[in-house]
C-alpha cells in the first residue's frame, strides 16, 4: 500500500533539495567571486547579501505553512519536495514508477483543464520577462528554485538597487544571481528547520485542541492570497469575481466544477482588462 509518508520518499526529496541547494550554492559564490573581480566593494556586496536573507524569511516561514497544510493530504515529503524546488515532472513521475501509483487519467484531465491555460501563458510570458532582467544565471536558477515572481524576482530587483545597476548589465547580472542564490539557500534551510522541528512537534499538532486550525490553514492561506491579488488588481478582479459569485449563488452545485471555470474566470479577466487599458484606466 502506498504510504505518503514512506522512507524513500524522504530519500527521494533529500536527494533533489540536496541537488539543488548545491546548485544555489555553487551560483552564490560564482557571482560573489565575479563581483569582486569587476570591483565591487565587500561592503556592498555583504549588504545585497543581507537583504536578501532578510527579505526571504518572511516568504519563506509562509511557504513553510504551505507545507504544514498540505501535510495533512499529502504527507511531508511530497509538499517539502514541492514547495522547496520548482514541481518539475521529472521528481513526481520517477516516484509514480517506484511506487507504480498513478493518478486517474480522467479526474488528471478535468484538472489540467483548468490550470493548464494559465499557468503555460504565466510561464512563457516570465521567461520572456524574466530572462533579460536576471541575467542568465539568475534566471535560470530562479526557474530551477520556483517562487520567482514573488520573492526571487523582488531580492534580484533590491539587489541591483543596491548595487545602483541596470538590469541587463554584467553588475546587474551578478548582484541578480547572488541575490537569489541567497534567497534560496535561506528558503531551503527555513524549511528543512520547519520539517526537522514539525517531526518533534507532530504529536502536539495532532493534538484535537489544534485540530480545528490545522483543518482551516488552506482556506486561510486561499483567502490571504486572494487579498494580496485583489489589492493590487483591483479594476481587473472586481468583474471575474462578482460574476463568480453571482454563478454560485444561482448554481450552488458548480462549486464541484471550479477547475472547469478557472478559464471562464481567464477569459473574462482578459477582456476586462483590455477594455480598462483601451479607456486609460489602466
Amino acid at each position: 500500500m502506498f504510504n505518503v509518508n514512506h522512507p524513500v520518499l524522504y530519500a527521494l526529496a533529500s536527494l533533489v533539495i540536496l541537488y539543488v541547494l548545491g546548485q544555489s550554492i555553487f551560483f552564490t559564490i560564482k557571482a560573489y567571486k565575479r563581483a569582486r573581480e569587476m570591483g565591487l566593494e565587500k561592503a556592498l556586496l555583504r549588504a545585497i547579501m543581507r537583504g536578501s536573507a532578510v527579505f526571504t524569511v518572511a516568504p519563506a516561514v509562509a511557504i513553510l505553512i504551505g507545507v504544514i497544510a498540505l501535510s495533512q493530504y499529502l504527507g511531508l515529503p511530497l509538499p517539502w519536495l514541492r514547495l522547496s524546488v520548482l514541481g518539475a515532472i521529472n521528481y513526481p513521475l520517477l516516484m509514480s514508477l517506484y511506487f507504480n501509483a498513478w493518478p486517474y487519467l480522467g479526474a488528471l484531465g478535468k484538472g489540467l483543464i483548468g490550470v493548464v491555460p494559465i499557468f503555460y501563458t504565466v510561464g512563457i510570458i516570465e521567461a520572456l520577462t524574466y530572462g533579460p532582467m536576471l541575467g542568465a544565471g539568475g534566471s535560470y536558477l530562479g526557474f530551477v528554485t520556483g517562487n520567482i515572481t514573488n520573492l526571487k524576482a523582488p531580492c534580484a530587483i533590491n539587489a541591483m538597487k543596491v548595487a545602483k545597476a541596470d538590469p541587463g548589465t554584467p553588475e546587474g547580472e551578478v548582484a541578480s544571481t547572488l541575490a537569489i542564490g541567497i534567497s534560496s539557500i535561506v528558503t531551503t534551510v527555513i524549511l528543512f528547520i520547519g520539517m526537522v522541528l514539525l517531526s518533534s512537534l507532530a504529536p502536539i499538532l495532532e493534538s484535537p485542541v489544534l485540530k480545528p486550525a490545522f483543518d482551516n490553514i488552506l482556506p486561510a492561506l486561499f483567502g490571504g492570497l486572494a487579498v494580496v491579488f485583489i489589492s493590487r488588481n483591483r479594476k481587473i478582479v472586481l468583474g471575474p469575481m462578482l460574476f463568480m459569485l453571482a454563478l454560485f449563488i444561482v448554481q450552488p452545485g458548480l462549486a464541484d466544477e471550479v477547475s472547469m471555470l478557472v478559464p471562464v474566470g481567464a477569459v473574462i479577466a482578459i477582456v476586462i482588462s483590455r477594455l480598462l487599458y483601451k479607456k486609460g484606466r489602466l
